[in-house]
């Protein structure tokens, strides 16, 4: 996925300490990941996402699963989704929503979505007064939130699993369905086709050492 974050009605922006992003020391927003290796691992990958957020302005922050275990609810919600997924792969999907509460909330990106032309501007105050916002629907591709709200849709995350349907009962799935009670979970569920568009949008680069241009056809 690439990210393509546009706004196209200007929100209210607040300066109440609880919306703010995250910064770093020389005044950069702060976007995290969630990565542990499971499996093979995706090392390349995670390399990009790094490089590519902070071409755009950003400080690409990696979270871990020591992050998640500091929070309180880690015990709790490892004894459940442990079982569910021996694998550990779904189950840290699950664990990154902890990693972020612990981490004081903020931006969170998929290792695998990409900025293009995510406006500065917006990045250091969070959308909706800080309430947990998904830019791809129910996919929690790009996500922000206080930390507050980030512990307490993980609660939630949990709370609705006996509801999941799908054979695999991932954290995507559980959010569909805070996604459809959006009023009652108090989360804001934002269209894919104004945020994100699926693909690699770069043209290819003439030397290793100079950045890719974005293909503007692509982005059209």
């Amino acid at each position: 996925f690439v990210v393509t974050y546009f706004i196209t009605n200007r929100e209210i922006i607040t300066t109440a300490r609880r919306t703010a992003s995250e910064v770093s020391d020389d005044d950069r927003p702060v976007m995290h990941t969630f990565y542990e290796k499971v499996r093979s691992g995706e090392d390349d990958l995670l390399e990009a996402w790094k490089e590519e957020w902070t071409i755009a302005g950003f400080e690409a922050k990696v979270l871990t699963l020591e992050d998640a275990k500091k929070h309180p609810f880690f015990p709790e919600m490892e004894s459940i989704v442990k079982p569910m997924f021996p694998d550990g792969y779904d189950a840290m999907c699950f664990y990154r929503w902890l990693a972020m509460a612990a981490s004081g909330g903020g931006w969170m990106a998929d290792y695998d979505t990409f900025p293009t032309n995510f406006p500065m501007n917006e990045a250091k105050h969070l959308p909706s007064n800080g309430k947990l916002t998904s830019f791809e629907v129910h996919v929690p591709s790009l996500v922000s939130g206080t930390a507050d709200n980030w512990s307490r849709i993980a609660h939630k995350l949990i709370e609705v699993q006996p509801q999941v349907k799908e054979k695999i009962r991932s954290d995507m799935h559980a959010f569909r369905i805070i996604r459809d009670r959006r009023g009652l979970y108090h989360v804001d569920i934002r269209a894919r086709g104004a945020n994100m568009k699926t693909g690699f949008l770069y043209k290819k680069a003439f030397s290793s050492d100079l950045p890719r241009e974005v293909d503007c056809e692509a982005m059209a």
